[in-house]
């Protein structure tokens, strides 16, 4: 499998690979499908995209589809635009005191063996933490998304930018919904543990035009790296969708007038409803103050505890070698507020909850309010010149 030369995780040189294989595709396929089943859910999706964008870009309509059912079956190739690969969708009953959870289905490569824990380094959770989590959610398909025509403009640059490295903590990629009156984005990660649910009024926005509802994905990291790497205070942003090129614009206007274009992707069917959960306790905290503190227990375990009375929270991270333990009163300078109605705690992990995905993102908000119940997905709301945003993460269930 030498031939399939990665450069680094989710790229391949699919150029440098077939002229060494005198253009032979259907052996090139074998030995990616070969490589894909080795990797991350994560990864594979990324690999699966980027053969797919090359094949289209050479003028050939294929695409690489992987059969999950009988590994002994080799990649078929299909003209794109078809529709959608089916997905198994298996759904669990659930009482009112649980999540709704569901095996991970098979997307990678469109299909590939059911990897069911997520190893992704360094920023992913890894096999012992993923063995011990639930799936926040199960997946729902719906039909092909149309593109939108549409754009928005905003006048503080750096709010946006922030905006984005939030949603670049959990994706690579992002899909945005252009409704007439709001933006939607309503997202999880690979491993399906995390998830992010915007919901932003078009009075958010300087100018906000809907010429035709729909959807644009994009890849958030060529964003970031390309828009925001030179921007000022008095930079004007807009952001426009071109149904008919199948780009998304960005228009930079202060001293001099700028733009920058992107390929849209193929986006996702899936449909995402928002988690119904009952939550029995809830409070207040500074936002940069609590981030820093949970950020600082990865010196001491991976995960932590967070537990919850009426006089106050505790947080706790159990290590191999080390014990840390913060606890927070109620009107104290961290802890604003607090309500419970019974004694509440559930473990999260630190990979997501501290790390790169900002789950407390303090340059969005100063303030957020945080709801829990046992053993069930934590939620955090923060209060955002762009109205309020949801996060959500799924609890580890592993206990000692």
């Amino acid at each position: 499998m030498a031939t399939v030369i990665m450069l680094k995780k989710g790229k391949l040189n699919i150029e440098k690979a077939l002229k060494k294989m005198d253009w032979d595709t259907d052996k090139f396929e074998e030995e990616l499908e070969m490589l894909a089943k080795t990797q991350s859910p994560k990864t594979q999706e990324k690999i699966r995209k980027e053969y797919n964008r090359y094949m289209a870009g050479c003028g050939w309509p294929m695409e690489l589809v992987v059969v999950s059912e009988s590994p002994k079956r080799t990649p078929k190739i299909k003209p794109m635009g078809v529709s959608k690969m089916e997905r198994q969708v298996e759904t669990k009953p659930v009482s009112e005191t649980e999540i709704q959870t569901l095996p991970q289905t098979t997307t990678a490569l469109a299909k590939v063996p059911t990897i069911p824990i997520p190893t992704e380094e360094p920023k992913e959770i890894g096999n012992k933490e993923a063995e011990k989590s639930n799936p926040i959610l199960p997946k729902v398909e719906s039909d092909v998304n149309p593109i939108a025509d549409a754009y928005f403009t905003v006048a503080d640059p750096i709010l946006l930018k922030h905006l984005f490295e939030t949603i670049h903590g959990i994706l690579d990629e992002v899909t945005f919904q252009f409704e007439p009156d709001r933006l939607l984005i309503r997202a999880m990660d690979p491993g399906r543990m995390c998830m992010i649910d915007y919901a932003i009024g078009k009075e958010h926005f300087e100018e906000w035009r809907v010429n035709k509802p729909g959807y644009v994905t994009f890849n958030t990291e060529e964003v970031i790296k390309v828009v925001f790497k030179a921007i000022k205070k008095d930079t004007t942003i807009r952001l426009t969708v071109n149904p008919i090129t199948s780009k998304l614009i960005f228009t930079l206007k202060d001293s001099r007038t700028r733009t920058r274009e992107f390929p849209t992707l193929e986006g996702s069917s899936e449909v995402i409803p928002t988690p119904k959960i009952t939550f029995n306790a809830l409070f207040r905290v500074v936002s940069k103050e609590w981030q820093n503190d949970i950020a600082e227990m990865m010196m001491s375990s991976d995960h932590v505890e967070i537990c919850v009375t009426q006089e106050g929270v505790a947080v706790k991270a159990l290590g191999d070698l080390v014990k840390a333990e913060n606890n927070y009163q109620k009107g104290s300078d961290i802890l604003l507020d607090i309500e419970a109605k019974e004694d509440t705690h559930a473990r999260f992990s630190l990979s997501y909850l501290a790390r790169d995905f900002k789950f407390f993102e303090p340059k969005l908000c100063e303030v957020a309010t945080i709801e829990m119940s046992t053993d069930m997905p934590i939620k955090a709301t923060l209060h955002t010149k762009f109205g309020d945003l949801y996060h959500f993460l799924a609890p580890r269930l592993d206990s000692d």
